[in-house]
């Protein structure tokens, strides 16, 4: 049986060539990264960091909670669990401006 979320290597390499988190390792997804690289191409952008375990309330500004494993790794690791720097996504709309 195939595992459902495998990608072919030859799919998969210029796919990592083209996503921007890709090109600095590490990074990840952060806020300024959006900013970065749609600002100057003209978009207003919004960012919605949440947890995964919400729906439309997400654009309300709620953050939701993660799960225990996730939270305990991360006061372990010095982080505030209900800070919006430590949501597990961030959600962005951004729209170009005419």
């Amino acid at each position: 049986m195939r595992y459902k979320h495998y990608i072919a290597f030859d799919e998969r390499t210029p796919r990592h060539k083209t996503e921007i988190h890709n090109q600095r390792p590490g990074d990840g997804i952060t806020p300024e990264l959006y900013y970065q690289i749609l600002n100057p191409l003209g978009f207003d952008v919004k960012l919605y960091p949440h947890n995964h375990n919400l729906g439309a309330e997400v654009l309300l500004g709620q953050l939701g909670k993660s799960s225990w494993r996730m939270r305990l790794s991360q006061q372990l690791s010095g982080m505030n669990p209900d800070s919006t720097s430590s949501a597990q996504s961030i959600m962005c709309i951004a729209k170009r401006l005419c």
